[in-house]
């Protein structure tokens, strides 16, 4: 898929979840599984991915799949730190939410990660910035995850009335 931009934010849906980059951004690849995009400077990356499973997970299930995530964050860095130290996952009304933030001064590389439960899917949206200053990088994560909604899927055979 060729990376297109667009004249306003363009809005894509992945599994049970939509979120907008805003217009400058472009959207280098997409599939069922996640999609990649990049602001037009090309210092910031957004990957939105999704795990989907059978039945919803549970809490432990959640936990466990986060304290991996984190750990292998860890060991790729060279010369970095993941804050906090140890994140905790937590139990919304509204599903199993995780969100770390860290950077490796090796490679002036900050990222963010948020990762939420949504019915029967683990949606990631991890941001991954290069040069880019801590309160940019910031600023880029929370207006991403403000656009981050849930979808209403209609499965075969349901209407859409």
């Amino acid at each position: 898929m060729e990376p297109t931009e667009h004249s306003e934010p363009i809005s894509v849906g992945i599994g049970n979840a939509l979120i907008t980059f805003p217009r400058s951004w472009r959207i280098g690849s997409k599939s069922e599984e996640g999609i990649i995009a990049r602001s037009a400077s090309g210092r910031e990356r957004a990957t939105i991915s999704i795990i989907s499973f059978n039945k919803p997970i549970s809490f432990d299930q959640f936990s466990l799949m986060c304290h991996q995530r984190v750990e292998a964050e860890k060991r790729d860095l060279k010369d970095g730190f993941v804050h906090p130290d140890s994140p905790a996952p937590r139990d919304a009304s509204d599903g199993f939410r995780l969100f770390y933030t860290g950077g490796d001064r090796s490679t002036h590389r900050v990222f963010s990660a948020y990762l939420i439960q949504i019915e029967s899917q683990v949606v990631t949206v991890y941001l991954e910035s290069l040069g880019i200053p801590l309160t940019e990088h910031s600023e880029t994560f929370r207006a991403l995850l403000s656009t981050l909604k849930r979808r209403k899927r209609t499965l075969p055979g349901e209407s859409t009335r």
